[in-house]
């Protein structure tokens, strides 16, 4: 036997486009499928040394510093050479310095003693000259200076009795340092340790 077929309604055609057809939105307009939204992208900084094209604050803050330490030395560098150029002028070379007095060594006849303070080689030697009279020179070992450029360091020297012994005592200074020579028997020597406290009273009052 064969199956009854089913009769074709005449309503079967508008169900079957009803049914393919998107549904309808209450407005009228028909349902769009959207695709799933992305989510957003987070926008990158822009970099201030790669858009301006200037560097930080820190590099030029880094190269003002620079700049003024470079100053700076130079500087420095320039004062310490007018000072070298200036005793060039004033002391020579070897540096040497001069003192002339009455001091009691032979200059009774009216002519003052004649002293020179000379570092020859980092070494400071005294050289007197007792009445002007070449023949009777004496010559007193000083300290011996180490360092760079201590050839160039300048001794200077002044007189002042500083045992009221009524002579007038040689003092040298260097640098920061005064030795003490005292005038005893026509001489110079230098003072004892017996004689440091006398010295340094009359150092405190006489400075």
């Amino acid at each position: 036997m064969h199956a009854a077929r089913r009769a074709t309604l005449p309503w079967d055609d508008e169900l079957s486009r009803l049914w393919e057809a998107p549904e309808a939105e209450p407005g009228g307009g028909a349902t769009t499928t959207l695709a799933p939204e992305r989510p957003p992208v987070p926008r990158r900084r822009p970099d201030r040394l790669a858009t301006t094209g200037s560097p930080s604050w820190m590099l030029r803050l880094l190269l003002i510093a620079s700049a003024g330490l470079v100053l700076l030395l130079g500087l420095v560098w320039l004062a310490d050479w007018a000072r070298v150029r200036f005793d060039d002028l004033r002391y020579g070379r070897p540096r040497t310095t001069h003192l002339t007095a009455f001091v009691g060594h032979g200059d009774g006849d009216g002519v003052p003693t004649h002293l020179m303070a000379v570092n020859l080689n980092r070494r400071i030697t005294i050289i007197e000259i007792p009445g002007g009279d070449p023949s009777k020179i004496r010559t007193i070992l000083g300290p011996y200076l180490i360092g760079r450029d201590e050839d160039l360091t300048v001794a200077t020297m002044r007189l002042l009795d500083v045992n009221g012994d009524s002579h007038p005592d040689l003092l040298l200074r260097v640098k920061q340092e005064e030795l003490v020579y005292i005038n005893d028997r026509g001489e110079f020597r230098l003072m004892t340790r017996a004689e440091r406290p006398l010295v340094e009273r009359a150092l405190g009052g006489g400075q």
